[in-house]
């Protein structure tokens, strides 16, 4: 009996020395044989860590960049709104800007409607001495002088009647209501000018280039 269970313990501790050796032997190859395992998969989670990175970068430019888009499209409107004609008017001075010639860009300053005056004197001189062939485009062109002249006017005359009209209203509307019809008279003499000169040239010129201009305005009126 005392013989059998020496023989037990002699197995027991040979298979235990074994099972040790293994173990021994599996941890030496892990780390001495394959030692770049742990750090290829450090390397490996530092590169998505980096690329995570870049990606949020990327996102927050973009969301930069398109709120940016966003408040220029939104601020252009408001700049064109600001930029208003200084003759458009609301309410007792009403002016609206309805035809292409309107719309033409020219200097409303007094120095420049004293410079259209003597552009208009100059050509009323010339046009009668000018040649068959250039009198239709001087013509034209004296008709958009006093057209212009009529809108530079126009300006000066509601602006004096949005101020005698606000003055009505702040005196309790005392005395006679100030109407446009009485402040519009000289400006609607010089846009007759400027349609008689029209009908000039439509009738004595009936081929010249921009008569399709002239029965617009003609049309219009």
């Amino acid at each position: 009996m005392a013989n059998i269970q020496a023989l037990i313990r002699i197995i027991f501790s040979a298979r235990l020395a074994m099972l040790i050796a293994l173990f021994t032997v599996g941890t030496f190859t892990a780390t001495t044989i394959f030692p770049e395992v742990p750090a290829a998969l450090a390397k490996k989670k530092k590169k998505k860590r980096k690329k995570r990175k870049k990606r949020a970068k990327r996102k927050s430019k973009k969301k930069k960049k398109s709120a940016a888009a966003k408040k220029k499209t939104v601020a252009e409107p408001e700049a064109e709104k600001k930029e208003e004609d200084p003759l458009a008017r609301k309410g007792a001075a009403s002016f609206k800007v309805e035809t292409t010639i309107d719309t033409k860009k020219f200097d409303k300053s007094a120095q420049a409607d004293a410079k259209r005056d003597e552009a208009i004197e100059e050509l009323k001189k010339l046009i009668p001495k000018a040649p068959k062939s250039r009198k239709a485009e001087m013509i034209f062109r004296l008709a958009e002088l006093y057209w212009q002249k009529s809108k530079f006017n126009y300006g000066l005359e509601m602006r004096k009647l949005e101020k005698d009209y606000t003055n009505w209203i702040d005196s309790g509307r005392k005395g006679r209501e100030p109407t446009q019809r009485n402040y519009t008279r000289q400006s609607e003499l010089i846009k007759q000018n400027a349609l008689k000169l029209y009908e000039k040239v439509l009738n004595e010129y009936p081929r010249y280039r921009r008569n399709d201009e002239v029965l617009f305005y003609l049309g219009y009126n």
